[in-house]
């Protein structure tokens, strides 16, 4: 299925406007029950689709359309219009994705499942869908936006007589629009991803996908150092250890504290400081194994961190 929206975005979007590629997205993760081709596939195809276009077009005009944009974002390098290009893309079709990819769960897959639900579940789901539809109709009307990401990632390895490996990445991502015309305050709607593996003696993996409203206070003049909340409404996960596969469904919360000058006119890089907890309240082995557990997850770790600002 992913073929198939993949081929026909890439052969019909040049003819719609430029809310075509969320169009689509929304199509693809509308049709597909993996949240990580829906999630995460879907809107890199659709940011390196535009960049390859992008490319396409000002190799033909001679670079002439890179050097006059570059001018009018005050952009030092070509270069950063390409990532911005990409950028948003990427963002876009996330927000079409993450609307197709709810509904499904709105109106599929929670009616199907006979074990329980909690309340977030739905209500998350319904966040999604009015969130996501309200920051894409505020950029359409070029209202004041950011979108964001932070990266982490850590490779380990130790020998001594037995031979043990790990590594761990944090990679999450948010659209957000301003509540003040300072441009200080703003909210959104944030994606995350946790992947961690420990192979040795005892081998174990963890890998979660997350989703919830974020919101984030820029501190100063400049705007350079940032406090974020986010509150993770849904979030599922799988563990993989000597005792099997299960699947863990609970909430997180996330603090952020970061220093991200400004590198360009619109375009915000630096580190932040993580504090992250995850709790898990339901567990599903199989397909049928249904119970309640108590388990948790916490972590402090560092991230470097990318903004794209439209104030």
């Amino acid at each position: 299925m992913i073929y198939v929206i993949l081929i026909a975005m890439l052969s019909t979007s040049w003819m719609m406007p430029w809310l075509g590629l969320g169009v689509w997205t929304f199509l693809g993760g509308l049709m597909m029950k993996s949240a990580l081709r829906a999630l995460l596939i879907l809107p890199l195809a659709g940011g390196l689709m535009w960049l390859l276009w992008a490319l396409a077009l000002d190799q033909e005009a001679s670079g002439l359309i890179s050097e006059r944009m570059g001018g009018v974002f005050s952009l030092s390098s070509s270069l950063h219009l390409f990532l911005a290009t990409l950028g948003l893309g990427f963002f876009l079709g996330l927000g079409g994705a993450l609307m197709g990819w709810s509904l499904r769960r709105i109106v599929w897959e929670d009616r199907r499942s006979s074990r329980p639900k909690p309340a977030f579940a739905h209500l998350s789901s319904l966040l999604a869908l009015g969130l996501t539809a309200t920051l894409l109709t505020s950029a359409q009307r070029a209202q004041a936006a950011a979108f964001e990401t932070n990266l982490f990632y850590i490779s380990d390895n130790l020998e001594a007589g037995d031979k043990a490996t790990g590594t761990k990445m944090f990679v999450d991502g948010a659209i957000l629009i301003n509540l003040t015309k300072s441009g200080k305050t703003l909210i959104g709607w944030s994606f995350g991803m946790i992947s961690t593996s420990d192979t040795g003696a005892d081998e174990r993996t963890f890998s979660l996908m997350e989703m919830g409203p974020k919101l984030s206070y820029l501190m100063g003049r400049e705007r350079h150092w940032s406090l974020a909340f986010t509150y993770n409404l849904q979030s599922t996960a799988k563990y993989t250890s000597a005792g099997g596969e299960a699947e863990w469904r609970g909430v997180s919360y996330k603090v952020e504290l970061g220093y991200t000058p400004q590198i360009t006119e619109r375009i915000w890089a630096g580190l932040k400081l993580n504090y992250y907890l995850a709790s898990f309240g339901e567990q599903l082995v199989g397909s049928t194994t249904y119970s309640t557990i108590s388990n948790s997850r916490s972590l402090i770790y560092p991230s470097v961190s990318f903004s794209f600002r439209w104030d």
